[in-house]
């Protein structure tokens, strides 16, 4: 390399340094940003040794359960569309060395033993599981796309720019609480009743029947639904789930309780058709903490 090119490349590492450095600003200010991963990986280490329950799952056991009504110190590690990948992987990570632990609640929906996030509609969300909890994507496929490795493209250039504009000053996990649980302190549940319906809630359980993928199905509560998702979903596929759950309680001594079709929940216990809203997931939480937790902590 002749002395003129060295210059002339000197000069443009020069001139990229601002840009280089802007960049790497914007990353890191977005990287500090509170979401519900961050929020619930920082809240499960700093009470990890006192803690007694640990639910995992998907959105399901996110919006259903809520460790506050607990006679136990719990915490809720769901979040939507968790897979048993990703479940895997948190027992593992935080849970399997907690010193006080005596229950872990995993709730299997309708869907969950032929799901792969990988293979759904929100994959990208398995690059907040990588970033946040240091879980390995669930195969290499994605492993060169630019979320794995930008926080700016994860949250979407729409998201990102409306977080520069506010000077970073969001927080994406203002609906949770310190255990985990998402409440949504403010909702209105006129509107959510509205939105259940039959014809939203077939649409809702057809949804799950498309993404079910037998070849999926992968080494227990399951959550309440209304009555216009269960009636809608495939008896075969619900079949095979308890089969092998069955198969599951025979091999590990398990216990399993299925609150699928649970007429104590009403329609105004939900936020959509197969979701509970806060005051369901009290309610439900209370019937863990009786039917459950006190039956196996003594």
């Amino acid at each position: 390399m002749t002395s003129e090119l060295k210059k002339f490349v000197f000069k443009i590492f020069i001139l990229a340094l601002p840009i280089l450095f802007l960049i790497l600003f914007v990353e890191y200010r977005l990287y500090k940003i509170e979401n519900s991963y961050s929020f619930k990986d920082k809240n499960i280490k700093a009470n990890l040794n006192s803690i007694e329950v640990v639910n995992l799952g998907s959105s399901h056991g996110n919006m259903g359960l809520n460790p506050y009504f607990y006679n136990y110190n719990g915490f809720n590690m769901a979040n939507v569309s968790q897979s048993l990948y990703y479940d895997y992987h948190i027992f593992n990570n935080y849970i399997n060395d907690a010193k006080s632990l005596k229950v872990v609640i995993l709730p299997i929906s309708y869907f969950s033993l032929g799901f792969k996030l990988i293979d759904s509609q929100e994959y990208w969300r398995e690059f907040f599981y990588s970033r946040f909890y240091n879980i390995p994507l669930e195969n290499n496929s994605k492993l060169m796309d630019l979320r794995n490795y930008s926080i700016f493209e994860l949250y979407g250039h729409n998201y990102s720019k409306s977080y520069i504009r506010n000077n970073f000053n969001i927080n994406l996990a203002e609906n949770f609480n310190k255990k985990g649980a998402y409440i949504e302190s403010k909702y209105d549940l006129e509107s959510f009743m509205k939105n259940i319906n039959y014809d939203s809630g077939k649409i809702r359980a057809d949804f799950h029947n498309k993404i079910f993928n037998i070849g999926h199905i992968s080494d227990i509560i399951t959550t309440p639904t209304y009555k216009t998702y269960y009636q809608n979903i495939n008896k075969e596929i619900w079949n095979l789930t308890q089969e092998k759950i069955k198969y599951l309680q025979n091999i590990y001594n398990i216990k399993y309780y299925d609150y699928l079709k649970d007429e104590r929940f009403k329609k105004e216990d939900f936020r959509d058709n197969d979701h509970l809203n806060p005051k369901g997931a009290e309610k439900f939480s209370q019937i863990v903490n009786q039917e459950i937790l006190k039956l196996h902590i003594k």
